[in-house]
């Protein structure tokens, strides 16, 4: 496994980055892939990957491709941009609209997450989803904070670019 991590306070700007990856040479355990298959809804390039193109058969331990080499990627960059409490009127808190970039990759991902897999990554064609997050934190207080943003996951799902936005409002306390 490898991976960086990064922030940065630049005025009143914050970044923040991260990559990690993880590189994998495995041997499937066959009979664990026939239990997936038999128990969860595989889609046709998660069948491909664990039976070979084409596969048309009823997921057997037998035709597993047994060797596995893949890698799990992740990254995210994010920048934020703080605004001190009371300059702006109307609001005594201090203001930071933020952006976030989300990626994340892994081709041995299924979608149940009753059997160890990822309802995310998991429903792609690939392993893959992209989630570009814009949204705006506001602290009243040191203990206090309410954070409300939006997101959209983008992956190809059955060959066809799919997106699926997320609305959160988040509010956080300490006491």
């Amino acid at each position: 496994m490898l991976g960086a991590y990064f922030t940065a306070n630049i005025g009143a700007f914050t970044f923040k980055g991260a990559y990690w990856t993880a590189s994998h040479d495995a041997v499937r355990n066959a009979d664990s892939v026939a239990l997936i298959y038999s128990n969860t809804t595989l889609n046709s390039a998660q069948i491909e990957n664990f039976y070979g193109k084409n596969y048309a058969g009823t997921g057997s331990a037998e035709d597993v491709i047994r060797e596995a080499k893949f890698n799990v990627s992740t990254y995210y960059l994010r920048v934020g941009y703080t605004i001190a409490k009371g300059k702006i009127p109307f609001i005594n808190a201090e203001v930071t609209p933020y952006a976030f970039w989300d990626f994340y990759s892994n081709p041995e991902t299924i979608a149940s997450k009753d059997w160890g897999g990822d309802n995310e990554a998991g429903i792609a064609d690939d392993g893959k989803f992209y989630k570009p997050t814009i949204g705006v934190a506001i602290r009243p207080g040191d203990n206090v904070a309410l954070k409300i943003d939006g997101s959209a996951h983008i992956q190809k799902i059955d060959g066809q670019w799919v997106n699926y936005k997320e609305l959160r409002i988040d509010l956080s306390f300490i006491f």
